[in-house]
Formats: structure tokens, sequence, C-alpha cells
């Protein structure tokens, strides 16, 4: 059924304000208030069945996985992997393993902080080493931030990530599957042990054996760094170039990040150019730079440069497509339909608007509706990119828990672009691209924004 272009925006509109939030909701609520029940082996059928079941109907990208997957086979393979006696946390594992084969980021399961953990210390990548990145102020002396760290349980770190790590991370793109490895590295059994070594600047080696207890023990643990940032703070820099970090559109931060943009937009008038910082940024809801964007967009209205897609079921088409090739496609599961959205109006006066040269920053961590935003800057806007590629996660997941403290999530409408390209494929790619390297990170130095005042130097000059 084909909703009106009014309906189904707001439609849109609702799922998309609330979609992030929801899963938000589940982590939190279940994390804090349920009690983790085994789940026992009838139940972990019934979960990989549901995933197997609507992954095959409802996924979004059929075409990327026919002649490089066989659905039916990979759940029979995993049918055994539900063995009777297992706990929660490698049923996670199991399940986590089975979506990856869909190499998709919207496409995951999630659980509780019941069920994981990590010890107090996070690492990020540069110039292909991991890096200590933050840990806690009791750990830094041994473990300082900026050291490489080079083995995890005496296996070196590149043969760690790629056979226990990568496995279980469902990614489009490589940089993606290499990042969210990255980002969940520790990962682990609460309370259980891992060994690190790490080199330090000098090059020396030392290796420790620490907990994962950093969910568990959050409000008693402090860390070097701190954690959360908030969503949008906003500087004026040299030659009066007005800086907007965004680093979260989750949309419980929606009001926030307006009210912000909003008592800044006196000063932000006045500067010479505009940088926006997105390098951080995984995404959330659209509704979060809505505002943002209606006062950087001369039209009075909008849109993403894109076509949406969802699968098609018509189950009497798929009988017919056995002896009709036209109706072929409804046979493979993989006919799709066009799903039809409203401009986003745009009622902000062009006297109130922003229409200074604009450059965005992206990074390795910018995705989702984070995409969303750069998409619609570099291509609408005509904002120029500077960074490296996005994660390549653009579409739009649907929620399927499967009990208080699991559940998975698909991503349920394609995001194809005009020229027919998907985003997906390689993620956003930059018009310049700069690479953090060891010693930037060593300095704090963000060659990316440097880059961009030079750039934005040069179009005032113009």
């Amino acid at each position: 059924m084909k909703y009106g272009k009014d309906i189904g925006n707001e439609i849109y509109k609702r799922i998309d304000n609330m979609k992030k939030f929801c899963l938000l909701f589940l982590l939190i609520t279940s994390s804090l208030f349920a009690q983790e029940v085994k789940m026992n082996k009838y139940d972990r059928i019934w979960a990989l069945s549901t995933v197997w079941k609507e992954l095959s109907y409802n996924f979004a990208f059929p075409e990327k996985i026919i002649g490089n997957l066989n659905t039916d086979s990979l759940y029979e393979a995993y049918l055994p992997k539900v063995e009777p006696e297992m706990d929660n946390y490698a049923f996670y594992k199991v399940l986590s393993s089975y979506i990856a084969h869909y190499n998709e980021a919207h496409t995951r399961a999630y659980i509780s902080n019941q069920w994981i953990d990590i010890p107090p210390l996070f690492a990020t990548s540069v110039e292909g080493k991991i890096i200590v990145d933050n840990v806690s102020k009791d750990l830094e002396k041994d473990i300082p931030i900026g050291s490489e760290i080079i083995k995890i349980n005496n296996i070196l770190t590149d043969k760690y990530i790629t056979d226990s790590v990568a496995i279980y991370i469902s990614a489009s793109t490589p940089q993606w599957k290499w990042n969210k490895s990255v980002l969940e590295l520790f990962n682990g059994r609460p309370g259980s042990k891992l060994s690190i070594t790490t080199k330090d600047k000098k090059g020396k080696e030392k290796e420790i054996v620490l907990t994962r207890n950093y969910n568990q023990m959050k409000s008693n643990i402090q860390m070097v760094k701190t954690v959360e940032e908030p969503p949008i703070t906003i500087d004026i820099l040299k030659n009066n170039i007005a800086y907007i970090k965004l680093t979260s559109f989750m949309y419980p931060y929606r009001d926030s990040i307006n009210h912000v943009f909003t008592h800044a937009l006196p000063q932000l008038r006045k500067a010479k150019g505009l940088i926006i910082d997105i390098q951080k940024n995984r995404g959330g809801s659209d509704a979060s730079w809505e505002l943002i964007a209606m006062h950087l967009i001369k039209d009075k209205e909008f849109r993403l440069p894109n076509k949406y897609y969802s699968r098609k079921h018509i189950p009497t088409y798929a009988q017919w497509g056995k002896y009709y090739p036209q109706m072929n496609d409804y046979t493979k599961g993989i006919a799709m339909e066009e799903i039809i959205h409203s401009n986003y109006p745009n009622n902000v006066a062009d006297s109130l608007k922003l229409n200074q040269p604009l450059v965005i920053l992206s990074g390795k961590l910018t995705g989702s509706a984070a995409e969303d935003f750069l998409l619609l800057m570099k291509h609408v806007r005509k904002a120029l990119v500077i960074g490296t590629p996005s994660v390549g996660c653009v579409g739009e997941p649907a929620f399927f828990p499967l009990t208080k403290d699991l559940g998975f999530q698909m991503c349920v409408k394609k995001f194809v672009l005009n020229d027919g390209s998907q985003p997906i494929d390689t993620g956003i790619l930059p018009d310049i691209e700069v690479k953090e390297t060891y010693q930037d990170y060593l300095k704090g130095k963000n060659s990316a924004l440097d880059r961009a005042l030079d750039e934005l130097a040069y179009l005032i000059d113009k």
C-alpha cells in the first residue's frame, strides 16, 4: 500500500524521531531494572529463527546477498551452534557471528550491560596502530595514553582482531569493519580477565592483566579523559571562523542542540566562515540536525539527494514469477518499492540564514543520521567536505526485541543516491582527504581542522 506524501512523511518523521531513542531506552532500562534470566535452548532457537526469518523477508539489500550467501543454508549451519548448555553471552556471540554475514552496519544484535563488559580502557586506530585513547586514572602510569597495544592475550593485535573480533562485526565497508572492531576490542563477559601488551613512546613493552568491570563500576571509575562530550559546542576561532562541533544526533539531545545553536545564531551570522565537525558523530535522529540544516540551506524546501526503497512481498506474484519473467523479482524475493517522502519545508527567513562558506569535517566514526547530514550539506548546500570516508551506515533500522536483555536491529530501508550509487558501499567520500597521523595524535593536533581553516581562508579571499 502506498501512502500519500504528507502521511508518509509524517510517519517517517515519527519513526525517525523515535528509532534511536527506542534502542537507548531498551539498553538503559534492561541494564538498570532487569535481572538476567538465562535463556534455555528453545528460547535461543526461537531467537535465531526470528532473526533468520526477518532477515530473509525484510533486509533492505537482498541483491547484496544473492549469489554470495545462501540464507537458508547459513541458518541450518548455525542451528547446531545453539548448544543445550551455553550462557547468554555465548549465544549473543553466536547470533552476532550469524548476523555479521549480512555485512550491513545497521544490522546487528544488541544486549544490555549485564551480559557484556570491558576494562576501564578505550582504544583508537591511528595509521594502522591500535592506540590507548583513554584509561582509568589508577592505570594511567602502567598504560599511558598514546601507548601502542601490540598484543591481546599474547596474540598480536591485528591477528586478535581478525580472529576474535571482526567475525562478529556486521559492516559494509572495510573501514567500519576495522574501526568497529577497535571499538569492541576489549568486549567480554563481565568480571573476566584479559591481558594486553603495550609499547610506550620509547619502545618499552609491558604486559598487564585487566578486569572487565567498567560498565558495572562506571560510577566509581575516574577516567583520564572525559568520556562523554556535550552533543554541541560552538567556538569562534582565529580570523572569525565559527567552529560547531556536533558529537551526537541522538534524539534526546535534539532540544539541547537546538537551544545552543539558536542562542549562538547572532554570533554565527557575524562569522566569516563556518566549520561543522561531525568526525565523532555516530548518528541518532535526523530531527536533531533539521533546524541547523534549515539555517544553512537557501531553498524554501529541500530533500536528501536520494531515493528510498523497501522490500515488497506479493505471494501471488511470487508464484506467477516462476512462469512470467517480468515478475521474477517477486519469486527471488528481491522486489522493492520506492518509499516516497515529502521535502523538508524551510520556513527560516532568508535574512536569518547562514550563507558563509562552509566546511564539514567527516571521519571514521561519522555514521547513520550524521551521514544523512553530511550528504545533505555536500550535495544540497555544496559544502566542502574534509577528512576521511564515513562509516557507510545509511538507511533506516527496525528493532526486534528477543528477550528483556537481547534484541537485534536490521536495516529495512535502502538509501540510493540520485546517480544510482549506494553510500553503504564506500561510505561518503570527502572532497579533500586528510588522515590523522600518529604524531598528530600524540600532539593533540586536528589536521582536518587545520586544513579546513586554510581552505576557508582561500574561499573567503576569492
